[in-house]
């Protein structure tokens, strides 16, 4: 049991790697898509934002 315990050791080390080269990944994204957003003036969202709106008024005339 003592080595089965030793040889969970590594295993659990590299799970710990992983999660943080994971949340150092996604924090790189963040601040890619951010930069992104702040060139372009958040021109997604406001796409995003008048999609949404659109399908709104769409959804209030079938309901009229």
């Amino acid at each position: 049991m003592l080595m089965w315990g030793i040889g969970e050791f590594p295993t659990f080390l590299l799970a710990v790697i992983v999660a943080i080269l994971w949340a150092l990944e996604g924090s790189k994204e963040n601040r890619r898509v951010d930069r992104q957003a702040d060139r372009t003036d958040d021109a997604e969202l406001k796409a995003y934002n008048e999609m949404m709106a659109n399908l709104a008024e769409q959804d209030e005339r079938r309901r009229r």
